[in-house]
């Protein structure tokens, strides 16, 4: 497939990168001149069923469930959350899959020394992420914590991750990778 048959999501200059706007997406698509070639479609289909794969249909948890393999991620999944002092980092999931949503807010009620970090891409998703995973403002062990941006900047406004986060928007991968790169330095300095 060629690349006049996909919308770029971001605008590239010198300097940097930056995202595109819904509605400029939705022009670029708009502009887009697509003819349907089966060969293309047929070939999309083949590779695709190669992956592993969880579709968002209603079937998911049947499929995730009766499936061996998805069965056994979901049992480690399970076990890993229920080992004391454990930590899960969620950046990206929006724990709209009620089955994974159902039983991480159900591994946080039971095990109080689990700690669960949830980075919210932006500040409006803190609602629907509270609503998904099921919490209204805290958790039983109060041990599910959602940071926002706007969270990220006053939880660190005396500290010496100030400069890096005052200027984050969004918390992304690549905003959570400095994050984490800046905190492995920082431990790893204290040991030398």
């Amino acid at each position: 497939m060629g690349d006049d048959k996909f919308v770029n999501l971001f605008i590239e200059s010198e300097k940097r990168k930056t995202e595109k706007t819904y509605e400029q997406i939705i022009e670029d698509a708009e502009g887009l001149e697509l003819s349907y070639d089966a060969s293309e479609y047929d070939n999309f289909i083949t590779a695709y069923k190669k992956f592993i794969i969880i579709n968002p249909t209603k079937r998911k948890f049947a499929e995730t469930v009766l499936d061996y393999h998805f069965y056994e991620l979901m049992r480690l999944y399970s076990n890993a959350l229920e080992k004391e002092n454990s930590v899960l980092f969620v950046v990206g999931f929006s724990f709209a899959d009620e089955h994974i949503a159902t039983l991480t807010r159900r591994s946080a009620e039971n095990n109080p020394t689990l700690k669960v970090i949830i980075f919210a891409y932006c500040d409006e998703e803190e609602k629907s992420l509270k609503k998904n995973i099921g919490i209204d403002s805290t958790c039983v062990n109060n041990n599910i914590l959602i940071i926002t941006p706007t969270k990220m900047r006053e939880l660190n406004v005396d500290d010496d991750y100030n400069d890096m986060v005052c200027d984050i928007e969004h918390l992304d991968m690549n905003a959570i990778n400095k994050i984490f790169e800046y905190i492995n330095k920082t431990i790893h300095a204290s040991y030398e």
